[in-house]
């Protein structure tokens, strides 16, 4: 696998990269799922509301980093000559 794009197909920087933010869209949506249900369990289990927090809490921040990394890379594409 070539680490550059051609003319026909993208490298395997690019295509870590996309793979990449697709895992991390996957846990996005596992954590959401997660501290749903944990938000259920509020009034059975009072130390619940604090693994929700806490699920939410790294939900949030996996959101940060795919806009971090995803506005950054189109940041880059636009505005500069990467040559890969």
């Amino acid at each position: 696998m070539q680490l550059r794009n051609t003319m026909t197909r993208y490298g395997g920087i690019a295509q870590a990269l996309h793979w990449g933010i697709v895992g991390l869209i996957i846990a996005q949506y596992v954590l959401a799922e997660l501290a749903e249900a944990a938000g259920a369990d509020k009034a059975v289990h009072p130390a619940a509301a604090l693994h929700q927090f806490a699920l939410l809490a790294r939900h949030k921040s996996v959101g940060l980093t795919i806009d971090r990394d995803v506005g950054s890379a189109n940041l880059d594409l636009e505005n500069s000559d990467l040559g890969w």
